[in-house]
């Protein structure tokens, strides 16, 4: 990808800033993400960008995770196992839409696991 783009203008060429250069941090931690390091808990290199993935999954699922050197995180805390899910669940699927004309202006709370008659 080139480092600048031309564009013709009335009075003359113009140059901007490609969408490289005003992104360079992004670039670079792309860069990172993308080179493949040892992963002491599956004893062979691959990219970090997978090995967060799966960080993400096992906290979701099993609310602890390895780090790549192999020290344990575990979530005692239902907010932040939240979190977790719901940074997932957006990455996947986008945020949820609230649009209350489709809904007709009737909202409402879904609490799972809850006995409905003790609330």
């Amino acid at each position: 990808m080139p480092d600048s783009i031309t564009r013709p203008t009335a009075t003359g060429i113009k140059r901007e800033a490609s969408r490289v250069s005003k992104r360079k941090l992004a670039n670079q931690l792309g860069r990172q993400m993308r080179r493949r390091v040892l992963a002491a808990p599956l004893g062979k290199k691959v990219s970090r960008e997978q090995y967060l993935a799966r960080m993400l999954v096992d906290l979701a699922t099993n609310m602890e995770a390895q780090t790549l050197d192999g020290r344990v995180i575990q979530i005692t805390d239902i907010k932040e196992w939240s979190e977790i899910v719901k940074f997932i669940h957006n990455h996947l699927d986008g945020p949820v839409a609230q649009d209350a004309a489709t809904m007709n202006g009737v909202f409402f709370k879904v609490y799972a696991g809850i006995d409905v008659d003790k609330v």
